[in-house]
């Protein structure tokens, strides 16, 4: 604790602070784009590419996920704001 008495803050995010129990963990680690779903899992990356197989086990896991998908696919949509099953649009 600080001279003052009040818990000091620990880190400043966007803007925002740590402590704050609506900061989420893609707002502290907002400077890496994850890169799993894009570049190394099977599924998705296959799904993208045309591989039947992989279309129907990425569709059978946005059943169960919901429609951003698993862990990897959540960060990639809210980094890239694109769904696993989509690809990113080049800029």
């Amino acid at each position: 604790m600080g001279e003052s008495g009040k818990k000091e803050d620990r880190k400043n995010v966007n803007g925002r602070n740590v402590n704050d129990r609506n900061v989420k963990n893609s707002d502290v680690n907002s400077q890496k784009p994850p890169v799993f779903c894009e570049k190394y899992c099977i599924i998705c990356k296959g799904a993208r590419n045309g591989n039947g197989l992989c279309k129907k086990l990425q569709d059978i896991e946005l059943k169960i996920f919901g429609k951003e998908g698993c862990y990897w696919g959540k960060a990639r949509y809210e980094y890239y704001g694109v769904t696993p099953d989509k690809l990113i649009k080049e800029t």
